[in-house]
């Protein structure tokens, strides 16, 4: 089974109980808490992975872990759900899943914006108003520096690609006078 799909039906169900339960906000920051403590430890990835580890002992390493710090009745549910279920490898996915979810339901767009050298904070902010003014939502930028850009910037917001960068508008300079469409045809 595909696991962005997997990751989608137990991040609703969770989700849904949030919603129900009046615990949407909690549940998403146990969620967050998940989500960073499995991107950022590779041992914990591999623990989850192996097959030869049993499913006690994988529940009772991720109640070590998250037991103290997991505030969601919910949350605390879908970690058992899940080792119960043999998913847990799939935390991840459920993570993402349910931060679409959370991000919809509070009308939240994620956008990553990507510029070759630190904008400064007055520039971010200006771009930040004019987005969320055009898509009549709430903004969370995260930036990232690549210098191949040049100048410029690009932001991305989901599927959609905003790209204002010198290196874009020189590659498609450089592909008009190669095809050479400027050139009057007789």
């Amino acid at each position: 089974m595909n696991e962005e799909r997997v990751g989608y039906r137990y991040a609703k169900a969770v989700f849904d109980l949030a919603i129900q339960n009046g615990a949407t906000s909690t549940a998403n920051t146990d969620i967050q808490l998940i989500a960073e403590t499995c991107a950022g430890s590779d041992d914990l990835m591999a623990f989850l992975r192996n097959p030869v580890i049993p499913n006690a002992q994988k529940h009772i390493g991720l109640t070590q872990i998250f037991a103290s710090r997991l505030q969601s009745v919910e949350v605390k549910g879908l970690i058992d759900l899940v080792v119960d279920n043999n998913r847990e490898k799939f935390l991840p996915q459920i993570a993402s899943s349910f931060t679409k979810l959370y991000d919809e339901f509070t009308n939240v767009a994620r956008a990553t914006l990507t510029s070759a050298d630190t904008l400064e904070p007055e520039t971010v902010a200006a771009i930040k108003t004019s987005v969320e003014q055009k898509l009549g939502k709430t903004l969370v930028i995260t930036e990232k520096i690549d210098a191949s850009l040049i100048g410029g910037f690009i932001l991305k917001v989901g599927d959609q690609l905003f790209d204002g960068s010198v290196a874009t508008n020189l590659r498609k300079l450089h592909n008009e006078f190669t095809d050479k469409s400027f050139v009057k045809q007789y």
